[in-house]
């Protein structure tokens, strides 16, 4: 591309009977080399050169070498600004990945952190999950490796899970241990999720668990309302409301009703 971007350009302004202005010139250009004008003309600016002719005249021409040096070391030096930059939340993943929760993925953390723990990661500078395994594949992360990276081998796999069957799972609601309208035992809770926004694919959702006897709430945001992501929230309540942390959830949780919505099939 950068010989290809000399030779055109090098040749245009030498030539005298052009009959193109600049910019038109940079336009086809762009076409030719299959980018945008805006890449065109930063590739240009950083390729450009001072020559002198034998008698000392100069003239400014396009050289292939010094754009292709100049675009490949500011592209080293955003990407290691980024990690620098990044090092806070980084150091965060690690610290969930070595945590004693039954964490399945980086993807379940890092969304976790932006979605619910906004306060933890303020001011931080984040990064996606490709990122993050772009990072220990390279070797970028001190004192992390490969190894401790949860089902890494897994994530190119699709979810054996079928999220399109409503058939019921668990104990049928005709079988629970108490009468539609008892409410005088603490412990049963209803869960359902919301979907705010017209754009439902975009807008996220909320998880809900009602405690029927005392009418509590708890409300988890989540990414979307997939199976796997309800599946998710359940599992880590515990981390999301640290004050449930001392006690055995099974005391607070004996039972909860879904209804045979797809995200509650897992």
């Amino acid at each position: 591309m950068y010989k290809k971007i000399e030779s055109e350009y090098n040749h245009y302004i030498s030539s005298k009977d052009n009959k193109v202005g600049m910019t038109e010139f940079k336009k086809k250009l762009a076409n030719i080399i299959g980018t945008t004008l805006s890449n065109i003309y930063e590739i240009i600016k950083d390729g450009l050169i001072t020559v002198y002719d034998y008698d000392l005249t100069e003239r400014i021409e396009f050289n292939a070498n010094t754009a292709f040096e100049k675009r490949s070391s500011k592209s080293l030096e955003s990407n290691s600004s980024k990690r620098e930059s990044s090092k806070d939340f980084v150091s965060l993943v690690v610290k969930e990945l070595r945590s004693d929760y039954n964490i399945n993925s980086v993807d379940e953390i890092i969304n976790d952190f932006i979605l619910n723990r906004q306060d933890e990661i303020k001011d931080m500078v984040t990064i996606c999950t490709s990122t993050f395994y772009n990072y220990v594949e390279d070797g970028k992360i001190e004192g992390f490796s490969k190894e401790e990276l949860p089902m890494k081998a897994k994530r190119k796999h699709k979810n054996k899970h079928k999220e399109g069957k409503t058939d019921p799972k668990g104990t049928s609601i005709e079988e629970r241990p108490f009468e539609p309208n008892d409410r005088s035992e603490f412990g049963h809770w209803e869960g359902d999720t919301i979907v705010g926004g017209r754009n439902k694919k975009k807008s996220g959702a909320v998880f809900t668990l009602v405690e029927r006897k005392t009418r509590f709430q708890l409300v988890i945001k989540m990414k979307d309302r997939k199976a796997d992501t309800v599946y998710k929230a359940i599992k880590l309540l515990k981390k999301r409301y640290p004050e449930l942390k001392d006690y055995n959830l099974r005391d607070i949780f004996k039972t909860i009703t879904f209804d045979n919505g797809v995200e509650f099939s897992r």
